[in-house]
């Protein structure tokens, strides 16, 4: 749960196990959004699981796609009206 001030803001649903790490949900609620709230959220998770590759299914219309994108995230494949998006682990200097 996103709690803002005392209030729910929206959710975020993740399964760690078996890996890839998948975003299953990331919602906020309309008066929350384009804040950088979804951002900061999408970054605090990223910076949790950099090690890991991590994956998320979303609208090809969704306004957050842009966001993902920004975040790194790619297209790895299209199922109709969807998109299955990809970001891999971060390398590290001495890689």
């Amino acid at each position: 749960m996103v709690i803002i001030a005392d209030r729910r803001a929206g959710y975020i649903n993740v399964i760690k196990e078996p890996l890839p790490v998948y975003i299953v949900n990331l919602q906020l609620s309309p008066i929350w959004q384009n804040q950088g709230i979804g951002t900061k959220l999408l970054k605090r998770l990223l910076a949790l699981y950099s090690s890991d590759c991590i994956e998320l299914t979303t609208f090809e219309d969704n306004p957050a796609k842009r966001l993902y994108e920004r975040m790194g995230f790619v297209v790895v494949e299209k199922n109709g009206m969807t998109v299955k998006m990809g970001k891999k682990p971060q390398q590290s200097d001495t890689d």
